[in-house]
């Protein structure tokens, strides 16, 4: 037995609905995901204006409100980073860090990642900006700094 026209009518309107759906939260999700790029700009503008001038820390790390820093989290930045990617966070001493890759390439079979960062430590009251490179080992499952 065929669909009558109602039916397929209202199947093609579901689908349309779905997909109009899918757009809006796609779009939203990308609004809210650069809304958190945007509100994060005058902090990350911040370190690094501290770093390479190698001012004070100060308190900014606790302004910050960065996500604390995990090996499995960095691990997943290593193994996602493209050139200009970034990530930053907090360390459990209160220091806090921008990273950002500047360069990516293979190397004895594993993904090296080279980049800059900029931090900044409770401890020793001072910013600074440095670079490292860092290679995933052959198993995936940890870096080695180079």
């Amino acid at each position: 037995m065929e669909p009558s026209a109602v039916v397929l009518f209202a199947r093609e309107m579901v689908e349309k609905m779905a997909i109009r759906t899918l757009i809006i939260g796609l779009l939203f999700a990308l609004l809210c995901s650069n809304s958190r790029v945007h509100a994060q700009q005058p902090l990350i503008d911040e370190i690094v204006r501290k770093a390479e001038a190698r001012e004070p820390e100060d308190g900014f790390c606790s302004r910050t409100r960065w996500p604390l820093y995990t090996y499995e989290g960095f691990l997943s930045h290593l193994k996602a980073a493209r050139v200009g990617t970034w990530k930053v966070n907090k360390y459990e001493n209160g220091a806090c860090q921008l990273d950002r890759a500047t360069a990516v390439r293979q190397q004895d079979g594993r993904k090296c990642v080279e980049y800059s960062y900029w931090t900044c430590s409770r401890q020793r009251n001072r910013c600074g900006a440095t670079s490292s490179v860092d290679c995933i080992a052959p198993d995936g499952k940890s870096f080695q700094r180079q």
